[in-house]
């Protein structure tokens, strides 16, 4: 069984959230610079100039739906634009007269407050906070969304207005991936066997190719080995060794662990009490999105 820390998946879907988040705030400021104009109120052409075409064709390329959403002095709001890609993405035509409507109606109620949220809190004089969403869209396939925008405070007749232009992304497979994660996270703190993730173990010479230090481990190996993860975290397995660990197992291990194998063996390890205990071990490599190397090693004590 090969296991990744959870630890490092969440840094990689983080690091893939931020990247979508950099990506719809960019998109964002771009849209707050050129598009309103155009989307003041429907058919009104925008303003064409070189810069303004230069800035429309990097937002299209865009992976998202550009959208400007107004609230009135009277506390009413409405999306004022919505960019062509809603088609695809939302199957909702964009132009429609009641597109927020739509839109509302197929975001399941338990999350249709978000929507609303940002405004109250843009109102109140916060920032716009990012919003994740569900969408069921009309073929009954469910999405998820992240929508981000910019706020800009527009005096009017009567109050000031509020006027968010940003992007929705689709980021169905990050919430896809982070499912996984959770159901993956139960499962290795719920078995039963210990399960240790070690970092690749360093080539310098001299240095045992077990060397790599611990960067996971779950319930089970704490109780098996009498160990606290912050004590383990950071440390190598040579930790459990003692008098009667068997220099032949271990050269064995070190050996499949150089070359990158699997490894299945059985040693004599200690207790943080000293006590003595013997253990079945599974070792594989393991390699992460940059390539790094990683070991899990499930095992089982007696």
């Amino acid at each position: 069984m090969s296991v990744l820390s959870p630890g490092m998946l969440v840094f990689g879907y983080v690091l893939s959230f931020l990247a979508g988040a950099a990506v719809c705030l960019v998109g964002a400021g771009l849209w707050r610079r050129f598009g309103a104009a155009g989307a003041e109120a429907a058919g009104e052409q925008a303003r064409r100039t070189p810069e303004a075409d230069r800035l429309r064709g990097v937002a299209q390329s865009l992976p998202g739906i550009e959208f400007q959403y107004r609230v009135g002095p009277g506390g009413a709001g409405r999306y004022a634009f919505i960019g062509a890609r809603a088609e695809a993405l939302l199957g909702l035509a964009p132009d429609a007269d009641d597109f927020e409507a739509q839109f509302l109606a197929r975001v399941p109620e338990a999350y249709r407050d978000r929507h609303d949220h940002c405004v109250r809190a843009a109102r109140s004089g916060a920032r716009p906070e990012q919003v994740e969403l569900p969408f069921d869209r009309p073929d009954g396939e469910r999405v998820w969304l992240l929508l981000t925008s910019v706020l800009e405070r527009r005096p009017e007749a009567g109050g000031e207005a509020l006027v968010f232009n940003g992007f929705m992304l689709d980021i169905t497979e990050r919430k896809e991936q982070e499912h996984t994660l959770r159901i993956l996270s139960e499962a290795v703190e719920q078995t039963t066997d210990g399960v240790v993730v070690t970092e690749a173990p360093g080539r310098e010479a001299g240095e045992d190719a077990d060397g790599g230090t611990i960067a996971y481990v779950n319930r089970a190996f704490e109780e098996m080995t009498g160990y606290a993860e912050a004590e383990l975290i950071g440390r190598t397995p040579q930790l459990l060794r003692g008098p009667e660990t068997d220099p032949e197992v271990i050269a064995s291990l070190e050996q499949a662990l150089a070359a990158q194998e699997p490894w299945t063996g059985e040693t004599v390890n200690y207790r943080k009490d000293g006590e003595r205990y013997s253990a079945r071990w599974t070792t594989t490599p393991m390699f992460d999105a940059a390539g790094a190397l990683h070991t899990g090693c499930p095992s089982s004590g007696t």
